[in-house]
């Protein structure tokens, strides 16, 4: 966030911004890698939510206390800022989404396959059973 707020930028990719065209969140940047790590620490998105709205908050708290002048200047230097954490937060929450959908399609596969080879026994032993002539039919005297 730092970075992109002291990165000059043009009208153009500020409007872009605005209107929440921005490229999609970079694989190794710092807000999908605390997405990830929010989800295999147990988080709950909310708490994720949370975490930058409290970010939010104690940065322009700081901001208030020190006594900055209001100017076009820190004006935009708070846009800036609201646009960086909105886009770090939205990096962060397709991260956590990412990794939940891939913990659901792992744990389905697992499921799907553990449960496929005991169904089939099952199936396959009740086919058996109900031949005639088996032994246990025979012997438990289910023979006409």
């Amino acid at each position: 966030m730092a970075q992109d707020i002291q990165r000059t930028e043009t009208t153009e990719p500020t409007e872009a911004k605005s209107h929440g065209y921005t490229a999609g969140p970079a694989p190794g940047d710092g807000a999908s890698t605390h997405g990830r790590l929010r989800y295999s620490s147990g988080f709950t998105l909310l708490q994720l939510i949370a975490e930058y709205r409290a970010l939010r908050a104690s940065v322009l708290k700081l901001w208030q206390q020190g006594g900055a002048d209001v100017s076009l200047e820190h004006t935009a230097d708070m846009m800036r800022f609201n646009e960086a954490i909105d886009q770090s937060l939205a990096n962060a929450a397709v991260a956590y989404s990412d990794k939940l959908n891939e913990t659901r399609d792992i744990f389905l596969a697992i499921l799907g396959y553990d449960l496929r080879s005991p169904l089939a026994a099952t199936a396959t032993v009740g086919g058996y059973l109900t031949r005639p002539g088996t032994f246990w039919v025979r012997t438990a005297g289910l023979t006409d």
